[in-house]
Order: structure tokens, then C-alpha cells, then sequence
């Protein structure tokens, strides 16, 4: 939101274990301005850990009040170690 965009969806995936680490993947569908959409991955990309967007994709784009609005869908996926148990 703070990047401009509307969240449409938010689905939290299973975490998937990856030797030490697990992957912990969220599928996101979002509607907004190309331009917004660069400033939220430009967020994600300063995050203190690591966040991989993969499967991006953008459909139905429509001038609304002179912008081009897109909606948006990716999965954002973050880490994180797993305890040595």
C-alpha cells in the first residue's frame, strides 16, 4: 500500500525446507501503476533478508485518470534458517 498499489490477494504457501533454510513463498496479486509496481520491488529489494519474485505477470492494462493501471501477480519468496534440531 505504501507503494501505491492495491492488494487484490495475498496467499501464504506452505514453507518449503531446503537443507538448512526453508523457502517461505507468498503468492500476491496487486493492481497499480507500472511505475508503483517498480518502487514496491525496489522496497522488497532492500529488505534486510533476501527476497526472490519469481512468476510475475501483467495483464489488463487500462488508462484510468491519465495512468496506465495494471493488474499484477508474482510470488514473493523470503528465507529462513531452520532451527538445528
Amino acid at each position: 500500500a505504501q507503494s501505491g498499489l492495491q492488494i487484490q490477494k495475498v496467499d501464504v504457501k506452505p514453507e518449503q525446507a531446503q537443507g538448512e533454510f526453508a523457502a517461505v513463498p507468498v503468492a500476491l496479486d496487486v493492481r497499480g501503476a507500472y511505475h508503483e509496481l517498480g518502487v514496491f520491488f525496489d522496497r522488497l529489494s532492500r529488505m534486510p533478508r533476501i527476497v526472490n519474485v519469481t512468476n510475475l505477470s501483467l495483464a489488463n492494462p487500462k488508462t484510468e485518470n491519465k495512468k496506465i493501471i495494471l493488474n499484477a501477480s508474482f510470488v514473493a519468496t523470503s528465507y529462513r534458517f531452520l532451527d538445528a534440531q
